[in-house]
C-alpha cells in the first residue's frame, strides 16, 4: 500500500519500509463494504473503522478512505513500574504509535477523568519513561503510585 500511495503523490511519512518504525501508520477512516469479502487483505484489522495499519505492511484489493492518525493524543499501556520510594515511581508507558518529537521534557497523562503533567526521564521510539511523584490530594498521582498495574491503559497527550 505504501508504494502505491507514494506513486500517486500522497505525502505519507515512512522510514524503514519493514514495519519496525511505525512511521507509515495510517488510520482507516471509512471501510468500504467490498473489503469484507476481499481475499487479498493481509491485515484483518483493516476491516474495522478507525483501525491503525502500517502502509508498508498492508496489501488491499478494495477501496479505503485513510487518514494520518492524530499524534497529539496517543493510547498507551503501562509496561513497567519501578518504585523509587513510597511517593515516587518511574513508570514506562508503551505508546500505540511512536511519538514524532524526539525530545520531550514533559508529557500529560490522562486516565479516566484524571490528568497530570509529568517529567520524561527517557524516550525511545514508543516507550516513554516518566518520573511520577505523589502529590497530596491529586487523584492521578495517587492512582499511579498506589493502584496502577502493568497493562493499565492511559492516554498520553503532547
Amino acid at each position: 500500500m505504501l508504494s502505491a500511495l507514494l506513486n500517486r503523490g500522497e505525502k505519507i511519512p515512512y522510514a524503514c519500509r519493514s514495519g519496525i518504525c511505525h512511521s507509515c501508520m495510517l488510520c482507516i477512516k471509512n471501510n468500504n463494504d467490498s473489503c469484507d469479502n476481499s481475499p487479498e487483505i493481509l491485515n484483518q484489522n483493516i476491516k474495522t473503522n478507525n483501525a491503525l495499519i502500517l502502509a508498508c505492511q498492508t496489501k488491499v484489493d478494495c477501496p479505503l478512505i485513510l487518514k494520518l492518525p492524530s499524534r497529539d493524543t496517543i493510547k498507551a499501556t503501562i509496561i513497567n513500574i519501578h518504585p523509587l520510594s513510597k511517593l515516587d515511581n518511574i513508570i514506562t508507558f508503551m505508546a500505540e504509535i511512536p511519538l514524532i518529537k524526539k525530545e520531550i521534557k514533559s508529557i500529560a497523562v490522562s486516565y479516566q477523568s484524571m490528568k497530570g503533567i509529568f517529567s520524561v526521564v527517557n524516550l525511545y521510539d514508543n516507550k516513554i519513561q516518566c518520573h511520577i511523584k505523589r502529590k497530596a490530594g491529586d487523584a492521578l498521582t495517587e492512582w499511579l503510585i498506589e493502584q496502577a498495574v502493568i497493562g493499565n491503559r492511559v492516554f498520553l497527550i503532547h
